[in-house]
């Protein structure tokens, strides 16, 4: 048995260690990362670890040589503290391209790296996609290799149209088959000559691409290469803010309102002999508790529309700061969240922690009758669970707008339950969502072009 759980980190990425911290609901333990004037990396830990499980943050990303030192001296600082348990996670192996000799006097630098990490301290190691499944065999201790596929493969599941994955090269043909498999994808692959380092050429493509949207699966894509030749890697963010909130608020407020049903009742010839009549009672939000998990820009908006509608505001997220200025409004746990709320809307992005959230346990935590709205990741529901809810009367309504799989089978079982609303992903495609798509795309090219990008997602800023 180990002590208690310590998480540490360098300089190389500390707002992803806070932001497991936060998550885990821990504090970061704190450790002095500076420079000696000579350049030298100096490393002290401030508190005791000793008997601890501790697990370092610091991936081996650009500058590689500067964060993997700093790794080292951390390693050692910890065992040299006597820490029960040390584990290194590296979401980013530097170094791993050289995973064999590929000339007769070059060097085998993931080896080496693998041998300084674990003379450093290292008792287990955590990473992401290696850039080959053998360096784990370069270590004497046990290394968990994460996969960021099952991540990828709902975003990549949304692209309309034809696609095919395309591997850069023969080396990453085993990668790209995964994907193509899982996403029932043809596949293709470019067949690369290099004639030395970070400069390459394309020969032939092996494959059908004309006319399709090539989506290329590698597991090293240059950003840093990018980085150290000044050019800024950019995306486009924020295109359908309003567009999917208002559509979560459409879907719950057919559901109170049920303005579809009646208006079939009216054409139907069922409104006769009285002023007034109605198949279902309305329901008035004001007053009601809304929950909203995962409180991003979407999240918050959907809150405030909530605020106007004259209903509390329950929000979860992993960083909870920044509340609006409105009274109504507090941070909650999903907890407190499933017992309090009327009404429970998701926005959380899918991650295994959030991978189905709506289970039968979350549930039978809810409210009789509570409604609940989806207009973010089909697969954070249960969707078998769900259906159950619905039947027996636990869940009062459903509005969603993905699903697990799209298009749903026949077998779906939210094809038949009561009180459910489903449109086919399309929260997002109003003309003015993809004309944002067009003009921030544009707008990215336009002030990369004057020399002062934005949304770079690579740290360089002109």
């Amino acid at each position: 048995m180990y002590g208690d759980l310590k998480i540490l980190t360098g300089t190389s990425n500390a707002p992803l260690a806070q932001a497991i911290c936060e998550h885990l609901g821990c504090q970061l333990t704190p450790a002095l990362c500076e420079k000696f004037s000579d350049g030298e990396s100096r490393i002290e830990i401030s508190s005791s670890v000793r008997g601890d499980d501790v697990f370092v943050i610091q991936p081996t990303c650009a500058p590689v040589n500067f964060n993997l030192m700093q790794l080292c001296l951390m390693l050692d600082a910890l065992k040299r503290a006597s820490a029960g348990r040390i584990t290194a996670v590296i979401p980013y192996y530097g170094y791993a391209r050289q995973d064999r000799k590929v000339s007769p006097r070059a060097p085998i630098s993931a080896k080496l790296v693998a041998d300084f990490l674990s003379t450093a301290g290292a008792n287990r190691v955590v990473t992401v996609d290696l850039h080959a499944g053998q360096i784990q065999g370069f270590f004497n201790c046990p290394v968990d290799n994460l996969y960021a596929a099952p991540v990828m493969m709902e975003p990549l599941r949304q692209i309309e149209g034809d696609i095919v994955i395309v591997s850069p090269d023969a080396g990453g043909v085993e990668r790209a088959r995964s994907y193509a498999k899982r996403l029932n994808a043809p596949l293709a692959i470019v067949d690369k000559r290099r004639d030395k380092p970070n400069q390459a050429q394309a020969m032939h493509v092996i494959g059908d691409v004309e006319g399709k949207t090539a989506i290329i699966v590698d597991d090293i894509i240059d950003t840093a290469d990018a980085a150290a030749h000044g050019i800024p890697v950019c995306n486009v963010v924020a295109y359908g803010v309003d567009d999917v909130a208002q559509h979560a608020w459409a879907l719950l407020l057919e559901l109170c309102r049920r303005t579809g049903e009646h208006t079939a009742s009216v054409r139907a010839g069922e409104w006769k002999d009285t002023w007034c009549y109605w198949k279902t009672t309305p329901v008035c939000l004001r007053g009601r508790t809304l929950g909203v998990i995962g409180f991003g820009s979407i999240g918050r908006r959907v809150g405030e529309l909530g605020h106007a509608f004259g209903m509390s505001v329950l929000a979860n997220c992993r960083t909870p700061r920044n509340p609006p200025s409105y009274s109504p409004f507090a941070f909650a746990s999903t907890d407190q969240i499933f017992q309090q709320a009327d009404v429970i809307s998701l926005h959380c992005p899918l991650t295994d922690a959030t991978r189905a959230i709506i289970n039968a346990k979350a549930l039978a935590r809810m409210k009789p009758g509570a409604i609940l709205i989806n207009t973010a990741r089909g697969p954070l529901l249960d969707e078998a669970a769900v259906a159950e809810a619905l039947h027996s009367g636990k869940l009062g309504g459903l509005g969603v707008d993905v699903l697990a799989k799209e298009p749903p089978a026949a077998d779906n079982p939210l094809l038949h339950t009561p009180n459910t609303l489903i449109t086919p992903h399309m929260a997002w495609a109003t003309a003015r969502s993809r004309q944002n798509i067009i003009n921030l795309t544009a707008e990215n090219i336009l002030r990369w072009q004057q020399g002062t990008p934005v949304n770079v997602v690579n740290g360089v800023k002109e």
